[in-house]
């Protein structure tokens, strides 16, 4: 493997995150819509069987996308580290990008919540208040929408590497990942012979989905030049990991983003980085926080006037793509700009 010597940005890794995030919302208008409590109505003919087969064999396809982000993550959350000078420069660098468009997508889709009075949407304003901190799933408050689950372990995994990183222990962190890697396979395993790891210390350790987050992290020291027999061992590992938590089909696919990974920190995949997806990259926070209860309140007020399904997703994904792009560029941005500029 040869790195590639670091840039500004990494591009393919925005390509990734377009893909990942348009991903998450095709799944979501496409099926997670037709269930309940959602008012979809659900496909038929080839397309119900198309959904009988994912459901078989990839049970967990709603979900890889962001296993996809989560090794993301552990790429540049460990790229943002080496250039932050303090602990509190990590922590407005963070807050700056997550917070401002996340408490705009809050607001929007607890409003649109309020304005469509749907059954199915009914967040009070203690709900609205305790999800503004992005806290909700911690102190037990339902989500205002239930992409947001991702967010509370991005935020764990942040205040772990800020601990690391404040007590001057990033030098260890090959040994944190391997204790925490075994950790994870222990998590999958243990059950086999009838012992369950207490379910905090799953959340709060993340053994569901560390693998995901240690392979970005070597994989951004292999990028660095920083070799050796350890990264790959711990790759390894990850993948013993992930075969053992999730379905054949799964872990497959989740072998798949690391080989993407591999191809791409190996200058393999430049192809990638095109207008369409460095845009599609660029809003996809944005795309991700906003999208799902609004997309569905705009595609119920499109069933109830009898539009076609196909219809519905394609205009909805339309709107929510305008409003990511909105929100990044009169939200995120700036608001990034002032926060970093007055710190």
């Amino acid at each position: 493997m040869h790195p590639v010597a670091p840039a500004a940005r990494f591009r393919e890794i925005d390509a990734f995150r377009g893909i990942a995030a348009l991903w998450v919302v095709l799944f979501h208008y496409g099926w997670r819509f037709t269930t309940p409590p959602f008012p979809g109505h659900s496909p038929v003919g080839w397309g119900l069987d198309v959904e009988r087969w994912i459901a078989g064999n990839l049970p967990d396809f709603g979900l890889l996308p962001v296993f996809w982000f989560f090794m993301i993550s552990g790429f540049v959350i460990i790229w943002t580290l080496e250039r932050s000078a303090t602990w509190r420069d990590f922590v407005l660098s963070r807050a700056a990008r997550l917070f401002p468009v996340y408490w705009a997508a809050v607001t929007l889709s607890f409003a649109t919540g309020l304005l469509a009075v749907d059954a199915w949407d009914d967040v009070s304003l203690r709900q609205f208040l305790v999800n503004l901190t992005m806290l909700q799933e911690i102190v037990g408050v339902r989500m205002v929408d239930g992409a947001y689950w991702s967010l509370t372990v991005e935020l764990l995994f942040y205040v772990g590497m800020l601990a690391l990183f404040a007590l001057g222990w990033l030098k260890h962190l090959r040994l944190v990942c391997l204790v925490w890697v075994l950790g994870c396979i222990a998590t999958s395993v243990l059950p086999l012979i009838g012992f369950e790891m207490p379910w905090r210390v799953q959340t709060y350790l993340l053994l569901r989905y560390g693998h995901f987050l240690i392979a970005g992290m070597m994989f951004y020291q292999l990028w660095r030049g920083q070799t050796g027999a350890t990264p790959f061992a711990l790759l390894a590992l990850c993948v013993v990991s992930i075969a053992c938590a999730y379905s054949a089909g799964d872990a497959l696919i989740c072998c798949g983003f690391l080989v993407l990974f591999g191809l791409a920190i190996s200058g393999r995949l430049g192809f990638l980085a095109t207008a369409p997806l460095l845009w599609l990259g660029s809003v996809s926070y944005a795309l991700y926080v906003s999208h799902q209860m609004i997309g569905y309140h705009l595609m119920a007020w499109m069933q109830g006037i009898g539009w076609p399904r196909e219809v519905q997703i394609v205009l909805a994904l339309g709107a929510m793509l305008a409003m990511a792009d909105v929100l990044t560029r009169v939200i995120e941005r700036p608001a990034r700009r002032a926060i970093l500029r007055r710190a």
